[in-house]
């Protein structure tokens, strides 16, 4: 039997997430400088922080990943474009949500990800459908479902 949500049932959860970002403290040690420990570690900050919608410090947090990422783990791009898109869509610029979805599209059919790619297609249907493009989000969102079956999802 499934518990109805009641605003109860996750009432501790704004407290838990406001002392997520300073849990990654302190800063890892420098013989991990240039390993995707660091790049991972600014994506959990920068979701962390939008989810508290602390915007301007998300933004800051995944644009030190992206730098690292280009630096040294450029495998990472797409995950940190996957970020920034839900970052976007959490503060309703679809245009801007749309265009990192795209990103992580193009590296998923790039790297033949089949998984990455039915949950970029997913993602930019959830941005058509809240620009109100209902038959673009369908087409998407069937794409979507046909990737995540062909690899069993």
């Amino acid at each position: 039997m499934a518990i109805p949500y009641t605003q109860s049932t996750h009432s501790h959860l704004p407290r838990l997430l406001s002392r997520f970002p300073q849990s990654l403290q302190p800063e890892p040690p420098e013989s991990l400088a240039h390993s995707d420990v660091i790049v991972r570690r600014k994506i959990v900050q920068g979701v962390a922080h939008y989810s508290l919608q602390q915007y301007p410090d998300a933004e800051k947090d995944l644009d030190l990943a992206e730098s690292a990422a280009r630096s040294y783990q450029p495998d990472l791009l797409s995950d940190i474009a996957q970020a920034r898109g839900n970052l976007e869509f959490n503060r309703d610029r679809f245009p801007e949500a749309a265009a990192a979805f795209g990103e992580v599209l193009v590296s998923a059919r790039r790297q033949n990800s089949s998984t990455l790619e039915a949950s970029a297609l997913g993602s930019l249907g959830n941005v058509a459908m809240r620009e109100e493009h209902f038959d673009q989000a369908v087409e998407l969102f069937k794409s979507a479902l046909q990737k995540s079956q062909a690899v069993g999802a």
